[in-house]
Protein backbone atom coordinates (compact mmCIF):
# COMPACT_ATOMS: atom_id res chain seq x y z
CA UNK A 1 0.00 0.00 0.00
CA UNK A 2 1.16 3.39 -1.09
CA UNK A 3 -0.19 7.10 -0.42
CA UNK A 4 -1.42 9.26 -3.68
CA UNK A 5 -1.87 12.78 -3.08
CA UNK A 6 -3.42 14.31 -6.25
CA UNK A 7 -4.46 18.06 -7.59
CA UNK A 8 -4.81 19.38 -10.90
CA UNK A 9 -1.95 18.01 -13.26
CA UNK A 10 -0.14 17.01 -10.04
CA UNK A 11 0.64 13.91 -7.89
CA UNK A 12 2.88 12.51 -5.09
CA UNK A 13 3.04 8.85 -4.48
CA UNK A 14 4.92 7.12 -2.11
CA UNK A 15 4.99 4.11 0.27
CA UNK A 16 3.68 4.32 3.83
CA UNK A 17 7.02 3.92 4.81
CA UNK A 18 8.42 6.93 2.58
CA UNK A 19 5.37 8.88 3.81
CA UNK A 20 6.60 8.62 7.15
CA UNK A 21 10.23 9.65 6.58
CA UNK A 22 9.13 12.67 4.36
CA UNK A 23 7.22 13.76 7.44
CA UNK A 24 10.20 13.17 10.02
CA UNK A 25 12.37 14.98 7.78
CA UNK A 26 10.25 17.70 7.47
CA UNK A 27 9.95 17.44 11.20
CA UNK A 28 13.60 17.78 11.57
CA UNK A 29 13.64 20.66 9.26
CA UNK A 30 11.25 22.68 11.30
CA UNK A 31 12.72 22.37 14.34
CA UNK A 32 15.95 23.28 13.19
CA UNK A 33 14.53 26.20 11.46
CA UNK A 34 13.11 27.29 15.09
CA UNK A 35 16.04 26.70 16.91
CA UNK A 36 17.84 28.55 14.46
CA UNK A 37 15.29 31.51 14.40
CA UNK A 38 15.40 31.47 17.93
CA UNK A 39 19.19 31.77 18.17
CA UNK A 40 19.08 34.67 15.95
CA UNK A 41 16.17 36.64 17.60
CA UNK A 42 17.94 36.20 21.26
CA UNK A 43 21.55 37.43 18.96
CA UNK A 44 19.31 40.71 17.78
CA UNK A 45 18.17 41.46 21.37
CA UNK A 46 14.43 40.83 20.44
CA UNK A 47 14.25 38.68 23.23
CA UNK A 48 11.70 40.50 25.31
CA UNK A 49 8.85 39.03 23.52
CA UNK A 50 10.05 36.16 22.81
CA UNK A 51 11.29 35.33 26.41
CA UNK A 52 8.38 33.01 27.69
CA UNK A 53 8.29 31.37 24.04
CA UNK A 54 11.71 31.06 23.96
CA UNK A 55 11.74 29.05 27.72
CA UNK A 56 8.84 27.42 26.04
CA UNK A 57 10.52 26.40 23.25
CA UNK A 58 13.64 25.19 25.15
CA UNK A 59 11.58 23.02 27.12
CA UNK A 60 9.51 21.18 24.17
CA UNK A 61 12.68 20.63 22.22
CA UNK A 62 14.49 19.11 25.73
CA UNK A 63 11.99 16.53 25.82
CA UNK A 64 12.02 15.86 22.27
CA UNK A 65 13.78 12.25 21.55
CA UNK A 66 16.74 12.93 19.46
CA UNK A 67 16.26 9.54 17.42
CA UNK A 68 12.72 10.01 16.91
CA UNK A 69 11.52 13.82 16.88
CA UNK A 70 8.73 12.98 14.27
CA UNK A 71 7.33 10.88 17.47
CA UNK A 72 8.03 13.38 20.00
CA UNK A 73 6.15 16.14 17.58
CA UNK A 74 2.97 13.95 17.25
CA UNK A 75 2.85 13.52 21.41
CA UNK A 76 2.84 17.67 21.27
CA UNK A 77 0.09 17.76 18.96
CA UNK A 78 -2.50 17.74 21.61
CA UNK A 79 -1.02 20.93 23.44
CA UNK A 80 -2.61 24.23 22.10
CA UNK A 81 0.06 25.99 23.48
CA UNK A 82 2.90 24.60 21.08
CA UNK A 83 0.01 24.77 18.13
CA UNK A 84 -0.06 28.35 18.54
CA UNK A 85 4.19 28.38 18.85
CA UNK A 86 4.02 27.24 15.30
CA UNK A 87 1.30 29.25 13.81
CA UNK A 88 3.15 32.45 15.62
CA UNK A 89 6.37 31.90 13.24
CA UNK A 90 4.90 30.63 10.60
CA UNK A 91 5.83 26.75 10.56
CA UNK A 92 1.83 25.55 10.83
CA UNK A 93 2.28 23.84 7.92
CA UNK A 94 3.85 20.80 9.81
CA UNK A 95 1.08 20.46 12.00
CA UNK A 96 -1.08 20.07 8.95
CA UNK A 97 1.12 17.49 7.41
CA UNK A 98 1.32 15.35 10.71
CA UNK A 99 -2.00 15.87 11.53
CA UNK A 100 -3.53 13.83 8.79
CA UNK A 101 -4.09 10.25 8.85
CA UNK A 102 -2.52 7.92 6.45
CA UNK A 103 -5.57 7.09 3.99
CA UNK A 104 -8.42 8.66 2.55
CA UNK A 105 -8.79 12.53 3.21
CA UNK A 106 -8.29 16.36 1.71
CA UNK A 107 -6.17 19.12 2.32
CA UNK A 108 -8.00 22.25 2.44
CA UNK A 109 -6.61 25.21 -0.28
CA UNK A 110 -5.59 26.87 3.14
CA UNK A 111 -3.47 23.53 4.27
CA UNK A 112 -1.70 23.64 1.02
CA UNK A 113 -1.21 27.46 1.63
CA UNK A 114 0.23 26.51 5.12
CA UNK A 115 2.26 23.60 3.40
CA UNK A 116 3.60 26.10 1.05
CA UNK A 117 4.52 29.20 3.50
CA UNK A 118 6.39 26.35 5.63
CA UNK A 119 8.62 24.92 2.66
CA UNK A 120 9.37 28.62 1.82
CA UNK A 121 10.88 28.09 5.38
CA UNK A 122 12.96 25.14 5.54
CA UNK A 123 13.89 24.72 2.07
CA UNK A 124 17.77 25.75 2.48
CA UNK A 125 18.13 23.33 5.42
CA UNK A 126 16.89 20.52 3.36
CA UNK A 127 18.33 21.49 0.17
CA UNK A 128 21.78 21.19 2.23
CA UNK A 129 21.05 17.41 3.48
CA UNK A 130 20.66 15.61 0.37
CA UNK A 131 20.00 16.62 -3.20
CA UNK A 132 17.82 13.15 -3.87
CA UNK A 133 15.74 14.23 -0.71
CA UNK A 134 15.39 18.05 -2.05
CA UNK A 135 14.06 16.36 -5.09
CA UNK A 136 11.79 14.45 -3.60
CA UNK A 137 10.33 16.84 -1.20
CA UNK A 138 10.12 19.46 -4.04
CA UNK A 139 7.78 16.73 -6.01
CA UNK A 140 5.31 16.56 -2.72
CA UNK A 141 5.36 20.34 -2.49
CA UNK A 142 4.27 20.56 -5.87
CA UNK A 143 0.95 18.81 -5.59
CA UNK A 144 0.48 21.39 -2.92
CA UNK A 145 1.58 24.55 -4.94
CA UNK A 146 -0.68 23.25 -7.42
CA UNK A 147 -3.67 23.46 -4.71
CA UNK A 148 -2.86 27.10 -3.59
CA UNK A 149 -2.65 27.76 -7.34
CA UNK A 150 -5.59 26.60 -8.84
CA UNK A 151 -7.76 26.71 -5.76
CA UNK A 152 -8.45 23.12 -5.76
CA UNK A 153 -8.62 20.11 -3.07
CA UNK A 154 -5.38 18.23 -2.64
CA UNK A 155 -7.13 14.70 -2.20
CA UNK A 156 -5.50 11.90 -0.48
CA UNK A 157 -5.78 7.99 -1.04
CA UNK A 158 -4.63 4.45 -0.85
CA UNK A 159 -2.88 3.01 -3.83
CA UNK A 160 -0.82 -0.08 -4.64
CA UNK A 161 2.36 0.79 -5.30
Amino acid sequence: MAILLTCGNKEFECTYALWHHTRSLLVCATFEYLKDFMTRKIIEREQTELDELYKYFSTICASFDEDDYYASFIDNLHDSKFVNLLIQFGVSGIHVVCNKSENRGFYSVGNSYDICELNKKIKPIISNKDTAQFSFVNKFIDVFQESVDKNILVVMSDTLV
